[in-house]
């Protein structure tokens, strides 16, 4: 709420610049717009509001209204990549990965699985490329939502079995989803480390 609350200040700052300013300072309505509606994301529409796809892609025409805070959002992303000393990503447990978004370049060999929690990042086809991918977006300072068994790793992997049949499961795998959804969808297969949710960023 309270990041909501900025954000609309900010619109709200902005759109008075562009109002007092006139001509073609009322383009400034362009920026305030886009803050205003990431305000209304916090308030309750959440990661909803920029468009992001299943297979990661951005929503173009929300893309084109946001813009102006895409901009900045990316900006700070890659400046922050460039300057900070943490490393883009931390080995959880022996076959689990997670980091902050990661470049083609950066994700681990050993990898097969990718959860993406970003909403306001378009995820570069060479991360997705012969990985399980699973877009899950949401805002920052924000968790998933926790709606009930539906949403639990279990179904996560119930999902990618469901969907990709041709993927194998390792033992604990199957193990793990039949205990919690039947032998019926463990008969898939998901080849990988052996963990519940698979290696994941």
């Amino acid at each position: 709420m309270r990041t909501g609350v900025v954000f609309l200040a900010l619109s709200g700052s902005i759109a008075w610049v562009g109002w007092d300013a006139g001509g073609w300072g009322q383009l400034a309505y362009w920026p305030a717009g886009s803050l205003a509606l990431v305000a209304s994301g916090y308030f309750g529409l959440g990661a909803a509001i920029f468009g992001k796809r299943p297979d990661g892609s951005l929503s173009i025409g929300r893309g084109l209204l946001l813009l102006p805070y895409l901009v900045l959002a990316w900006s700070v992303w890659h400046l922050s990549r460039k300057l900070g000393e943490i490393p883009p990503w931390q080995q959880l447990t022996e076959s689990i990965v997670i980091g902050r978004r990661l470049l083609p370049h950066e994700v681990p060999e050993r990898v097969t699985a990718v959860v993406d929690l970003t909403s306001e990042f378009p995820e570069p086809a060479g991360v997705r490329r012969n990985r399980v991918y699973l877009c899950s977006p949401i805002l920052d300072r924000s968790v998933p939502e926790q709606r009930g068994a539906e949403d639990s790793p279990a179904a996560a992997l119930a999902r990618i079995v469901q969907t990709r049949p041709t993927v194998r499961l390792a033992p604990c795998q199957r193990a793990f989803v039949e205990r919690h959804w039947g032998r019926a969808v463990a008969a898939g297969q998901l080849a990988g480390p052996c963990a519940a949710g698979a290696s994941a960023l």
